[in-house]
């Protein structure tokens, strides 16, 4: 998956690319302002990028597809294994408000998941694998 994006500023060895974020129905529409909001990303500038530098932003569908989930579909399964755990084990004890507790079990399982997550990214930063990454200056200011 192939991107343009635009160099907003660089720290140290990074730079902050805004990227346009593509049309959500395939086509360049404009009925819409979802399609014209942009959204930043913060990428190793391994090819030496400036500032108003247009970049080609670069990344395999496979792993952007798998961090996605990682990052949102974990902490949702957290959740809702939470609520459900909770509220199938207290029931049957006879607990009063096993809903309410069943959910904060759900939120507290959702926050541990959150952390693992940050930790997992960040063993992932430390890594040189990058699933995003600038591959090409298109244009230099």
């Amino acid at each position: 998956m192939d991107q343009i994006g635009f160099v907003k500023s660089i720290s140290g060895n990074r730079v902050e690319v805004e990227v346009t974020r593509m049309s959500g129905c395939g086509e360049s529409c404009g009925s819409c302002s979802g399609c014209d909001m942009g959204h930043s990303l913060l990428l190793k500038n391994n090819i030496n990028a400036k500032v108003g530098d247009t970049v080609l932003i670069t990344g395999e569908a496979k792993d952007i597809l798998k961090y996605t989930m990682l990052m949102y579909i974990f902490p949702l399964a957290s959740l809702i294994l939470g609520i459900f755990a909770g509220s199938q084990f207290l029931e049957p004890r006879g607990v009063e408000n096993h809903e309410l507790i069943g959910f904060a079990l759900g939120i507290i399982l959702m926050g541990i998941s959150y952390f693992l997550v940050r930790k997992y990214d960040n063993k992932l930063e430390s890594k040189d694998d990058d699933a995003i990454r600038i591959t090409e200056i298109l244009e230099q200011e």
